[in-house]
């Protein structure tokens, strides 16, 4: 690692140094291992943890006709597994030629889809819901109180659940949380199955966490109307139900105008799911996110 920038009557070369006064190495050496047991194919390594190996390593032979990952470390040892046809012998050589690592999901997410596209999803919430948005007791995303009794309603693409919301929220308080059109809920699960520390679950009652879209009308926080992907606990499934469900807003959140995207919009949009995505995970604790994708 180069020091830079340096003093200007600093009379040694720093770019030529690392932090520690050495030359600086052009091609850094790939971690070698030797087998110290072969055991029908099972090949353990002579290295483990304390060099940095960890579960999902793979490991090649010089010529590079032999590849097998890790499937479990120890401090001082590796095991990996390859067909038993190949000739290894102890003392053989290995040299770590991808880093990449595999781990279990941390938490489990649902995605709640509409069977509606963008478009079609649009013209049904223009009707069943922008309507109720209207009221003055909708809270939303920006602009919310913490009554605990207020009723939250799912919006998926029924029928007539403007009307259904109405006669439930009497005049209350209310919330409205929307499952996700399917072309965007696709897009999303798509980019989120690859990522290892998330499990994606078909069902809330699954779930540690949902990821809800709600529709925030302009207010004092809110300059400009807009559709606010967030999560939070799972609802109840039934939108009929009179059960309420206490709304927990996370700060951490992915906004956009309109549901109608282009693809780069909706490439924008996947990214700031995923941050928010990361965000729900510290939030359960300090692990590793393993962002290696998952293969």
């Amino acid at each position: 690692m180069q020091q830079s920038p340096g003093f200007r009557y600093d009379t040694i070369s720093r770019n030529s140094l690392n932090l520690i006064g050495l030359p600086l190495q052009k091609v850094i050496p790939k971690l070698q291992s030797k087998v110290i047991n072969n055991q029908n194919g099972l090949i353990t390594l002579d290295k483990g943890t304390n060099d940095e190996i960890m579960v999902g390593n793979i490991f090649s032979s010089a010529d590079k006709k032999i590849r097998f990952s890790i499937s479990r470390v120890y401090p001082d040892s590796a095991i990996g597994k390859v067909a038993p046809t190949f000739q290894i012998k102890k003392n053989d050589l290995f040299i770590m030629s991808d880093r990449y690592r595999v781990s279990s999901p941390i938490i489990k997410i649902h995605i709640p889809a509409s069977s509606l596209t963008s478009a079609e999803y649009m013209e049904m919430f223009n009707k069943q819901i922008l309507p109720l948005t209207k009221s003055k007791t909708y809270n939303d995303y920006f602009n919310f109180s913490y009554n605990e009794n207020a009723p939250t309603f799912l919006f998926t693409n029924q029928k007539n659940s403007g009307q259904e919301i109405s006669k439930i929220a009497n005049n209350r308080e209310f919330y409205v949380l929307m499952a996700i059109p399917s072309d965007i809920a696709n897009s999303i699960k798509a980019m989120l199955q690859k990522e290892q520390s998330i499990q994606l679950v078909n069902s809330p009652s699954q779930a540690n966490f949902v990821l809800y879209l709600n529709y925030a009308v302009v207010s004092e926080d809110n300059k400009s109307p807009r559709f606010v992907f967030s999560f939070r606990e799972p609802l109840p499934n039934d939108i009929k139900t009179t059960k309420t469900s206490k709304v927990i807003f996370w700060e951490s959140n992915a906004d956009i105008s309109t549901l109608l995207l282009s693809r780069p919009e909706l490439t924008t949009l996947n990214k700031r799911i995923r941050q928010i995505t990361y965000n729900a995970i510290r939030s359960t604790g300090t692990r590793w996110i393993n962002t290696y994708p998952r293969r």
